[in-house]
């Protein structure tokens, strides 16, 4: 099983991400794990730029 991670803990973005998996790969069984990662932005990110930094964040502190 392949599992899905997800740099926030909100239960609404769970939900998104499982109901867009279960679309995209409908034969697929996947495990699901939230953590909470500081995007170091605004926590309502305003323009593509914001979000690319918080998106890009998230990223690297999963690295660590």
């Amino acid at each position: 099983m392949k599992k899905v991670i997800i740099g926030s803990n909100n239960p609404v973005k769970l939900e998104a991400t499982k109901e867009a998996f279960t679309v995209s790969f409908p034969d697929q069984l996947f495990e699901y794990k939230t953590y909470s990662a500081d995007s170091g932005v605004s926590e309502q990110p305003f323009g593509i730029e914001e979000t690319r930094a918080g998106a890009k964040n998230r990223w690297e502190l999963r690295l660590l």
